[in-house]
């Protein structure tokens, strides 16, 4: 397909930072605000969680085109020299890294597209403190409130800090909340991906 010829290279690009980033440690934005909550049932990405192994894979391709399909195989294997693998163990081995990398900035695209700019924030203060009270974290929702009166209507702070917490950035420690090892590589995700940490709400 012409799309994935042209988009090839930013593809291999983005791989090669994200396969940096997960070495070392391991969408675009709209005006509009997004509700925060669990994917659709019949999101490719929902199928892969909740279905036994070989199921999943099989109703995550199903939901693309066979032509989709080939030309997506035919990127990874170019992308981890699949051919020049000298055994199978070799190709099994690359192959499940380059899963591992899928399934992460799948999961971090994900969550960027869904979070709100005040909540990257409070990741952010998070990760410079070793502890901070959960009522110091309101002030971030507070002035999301007042900017974005509409948006925060019927959302609740219990609700909104919930969202960082199930996204497993964030964890309860008492009455502290301490960021996760997640958190920390979402962040770093968020800079090898070249993506914006001020973002709307």
């Amino acid at each position: 397909m012409i799309i994935f010829w042209v988009l090839r290279k930013p593809l291999k690009g983005f791989i090669d930072r994200i396969i940096k980033f997960a070495v070392g440690g391991i969408s675009a934005e709209t005006n509009s605000p997004q509700k925060q909550g669990e994917p659709s049932e019949k999101s490719p990405a929902n199928t892969l969680t909740q279905k036994r192994t070989g199921e999943r894979l099989e109703k995550a391709l199903s939901s693309f085109s066979l032509e989709t399909q080939q030309e997506t195989e035919a990127i990874v294997k170019q992308s981890i020299n699949y051919e020049s693998l000298e055994s199978p163990e070799k190709k099994e081995r690359m192959l499940l890294k380059y899963a591992q990398v899928a399934f992460l900035v799948m999961t971090f695209n994900g969550i960027y597209n869904n979070i709100y700019g005040s909540q990257i924030k409070i990741i952010q203060k998070l990760n410079s403190s070793s502890l901070v009270k959960k009522d110091e974290l309101i002030l971030y929702y507070d002035n999301a409130k007042v900017n974005f009166p509409k948006v925060y209507e019927n959302y609740p702070y219990s609700e909104y800090l919930k969202f960082l917490i199930n996204s497993n950035l964030i964890q309860e420690d008492g009455d502290n909340v301490i960021i996760t090892k997640l958190g920390r590589d979402f962040l770093k995700f968020i800079v090898d991906a070249a993506f914006s940490f001020e973002k709307l709400y």
